[in-house]
């Protein structure tokens, strides 16, 4: 073919042709002078024989080179898995066999099968390493009975665990360079092991037995993922940047189910990998594109400096896949928001949706802080829960929510200005009113009002009495200077009692009122004592007329606090009556009305107690 002239012409002048490439029923075609800087390949196989004979069981797998058995080691009690050279293996296969023992046995990672020890077989030697239970990564790959979830995800976790071997077994100078699906075990219980290190090359660092990349001057490999400098056989170009390639290349087929280069003939795929054009993918993310188009460039002096590179870029995307992802699931929370925003769902509702939403907002902005989806979101969050504060007049959650939208709309903070100046205006008529109801509150010092007015009560009530009997007695005959003297005495006592007591008795207006109705009265039966005497006025008529004041004096109660005081002015009517009917009795007429009608006051405001 045509198209193949280049890469035939490049071969030629390095020495190569077409005839020296052999392709094994694996795909991959064996190196013709990688071989081991020691021992000495004439050398015995069973000198190099460091373990123990071993049970072999049977076949688990198949090579280009050899054969995988399972087997008992019965020094530790524990199932290997043996590999070993077929019956009609190249004669160069030992020593390949025997490299990638060592190569194995050298390189301690978690995600690297690890190599017991070599035994003696028929064919020369086994190489004895631990057992893996589970399925090439290539046959899982290729199953899609059940691809789980999030297919891609678990395909790219493993490949991050890939790139850790790798990475690791560059830190100790060793290339693998025949990186393929094929090439990982997968465990039953999540393990990730790179396998098949029998290519596998040194650079700067790596042990002197192996022997160097640059010395490499042959096609080895898998065409199917193969650097541009593996094909062409060029030592000089290949470093830890050709691994590269081969990871990428993996992940090529981890993102469109098939390796990058593809064809009839082993030709056409070497080629490919030849000219490794750049890749043209459909629906594949951006990002992701921009990955394998670096990773696989024609020139390694574009791709990724090296494997940890490659695997960090690899892992941004992965999170900035699940940020998508989270993206989503904000925006359809939102949307769900909106929905019940406009149909007036009730503000439970309402609440328990903007808080699934914002929490999906959040989860998206810890994943990817940068993601250009995410200010559009943001807005259209909270921009429609400060609408909708404003309609239920809610102006603190508005205000809030304005404060998290932290964009100026003058047309929103407009309207909450309004909002809130209306709730101030309500807020002081409610103080307004809160603060009358205080003030015309009766339970305020109810229990005091009552014991001081049951307690005046009975004192008025045994002062009369006491002043009847002096008079019947004819103890003392009574006037107005005995009631001016009456008056000064209970000035005396009450005057410093009621400054005592004066945040009891005018705590409010109510109590104010009742306390300034009995000092009134107090002064107006004091005037009257003092008018009727200058007016020349009978003691006996004047005495008589006094329950006309406490009527009034109970009148005004009952207007201007409590209209269940009635009774203790209509007490004072039989009362009035009754002093001027019955004179000689009038002390106790008076003193018992006046404690009845106390009594009335005590009764209600213990009822209203209870």
């Amino acid at each position: 073919m045509a198209e193949l002239d280049a890469l035939t012409t490049a071969w030629k002048s390095r020495g190569l042709s077409p005839e020296d490439i052999h392709e094994r029923e694996d795909g991959t075609i064996a190196a013709t002078e990688r071989t081991l800087a020691a021992p000495d390949p004439d050398a015995s196989p069973r000198r190099l024989v460091v373990g123990e004979e071993v049970a072999l069981q049977e076949v688990i797998g198949r090579g280009g080179m050899g054969v995988v058995r399972s087997a008992h080691q019965p020094s530790v009690r524990r199932e290997v898995a043996v590999k070993h050279l077929g019956e009609e293996a190249d004669p160069r296969a030992f020593r390949s066999l025997l490299k990638e023992a060592w190569v194995g046995g050298s390189l301690e990672h978690p995600n690297i099968v690890p190599v017991h020890t070599l035994a003696p077989h028929d064919q020369g030697v086994a190489v004895v390493m631990k057992r893996v239970e589970g399925r090439s990564w290539s046959s899982v790959l290729r199953d899609d009975a059940d691809p789980g979830p999030d297919p891609l995800g678990a395909h790219l976790r493993t490949f991050v665990q890939v790139c850790n071997a790798v990475d690791f077994a560059h830190s100790q100078g060793v290339l693998h360079l025949d990186l393929k699906p094929a090439n990982v075990m997968l465990g039953a219980f999540g393990e990730v092991y790179v396998v098949d290190w029998g290519l596998a090359a040194g650079v700067d660092g790596a042990p002197a037995w192996l022997p160097p990349a640059s010395e490499i001057r042959s096609i080895a490999g898998t065409p199917d993922y193969m650097a541009p400098e593996l094909a062409l056989g060029a030592g000089e170009r290949i470093d830890e940047r050709t691994d590269v390639y081969l990871l990428t290349a993996v992940l090529h087929e981890i993102v469109t189910g098939r390796p990058p280069h593809r064809g009839e003939s082993v030709m056409v795929r070497l080629f490919q990998a030849y000219q490794s054009e750049p890749v043209t993918l459909d629906d594949v993310n951006e990002e992701l594109l921009a990955i394998l188009h670096r990773g696989m460039h024609v020139d390694p002096e574009q791709r990724f400096a090296s494997v940890r590179e490659l695997r960090e870029a690899v892992e941004v995307f992965a999170s900035h896949r699940e940020a998508d992802e989270l993206i989503r699931d904000a925006d359809q929370e939102i949307t769900e928001l909106e929905a019940s925003l406009a149909d007036d769902a009730t503000e439970t509702d309402v609440q328990r949706e903007f808080g699934g939403a914002r929490f999906a907002l959040r989860a998206a902005r810890e994943a990817r802080p940068d993601h250009p989806a995410l200010p559009e979101l943001h807005r259209r969050l909270y921009e429609p829960m400060v609408e909708w504060a404003l309609r239920v007049e809610r102006p603190a959650l508005a205000e809030s929510y304005l404060r998290e939208l932290g964009v100026e709309s003058p047309s929103l903070r407009h309207r909450l200005d309004v909002l809130l100046a209306r709730e101030e205006d309500r807020a002081a008529h409610i103080a307004a009113l809160e603060s009358l109801a205080h003030d015309h509150d009766l339970d305020q010092g109810r229990d005091f009002r009552r014991r001081l007015g049951v307690g005046v009560g009975l004192l008025f009530l045994a002062v009369n009495v006491g002043m009847g009997w002096a008079e019947r007695t004819d103890v003392h005959q009574l006037g107005y200077a005995d009631m001016g003297v009456t008056g000064i005495l209970m000035l005396a006592v009450f005057t410093p009692y009621t400054w005592l007591r004066r945040g009891e008795l005018f705590r409010n207006r109510a109590n104010a009122s009742l306390f300034g109705i009995c000092i009134f009265t107090f002064a107006l039966t004091q005037l009257h004592w003092l008018s009727s005497w200058q007016l020349g006025l009978p003691f006996a008529v004047s005495l008589a007329l006094t329950p006309l004041l406490y009527l009034l004096a109970f009148g005004a109660l009952t207007v201007l606090l409590d209209w269940r005081f009635a009774l203790s002015p209509l007490i004072q009517v039989p009362t009035l009556l009754l002093a001027a009917l019955f004179p000689a009795w009038v002390y106790e007429i008076i003193g018992l009305g006046g404690a009845l009608s106390a009594a009335n006051v005590g009764l209600v405001w213990r009822g209203a107690r209870e």
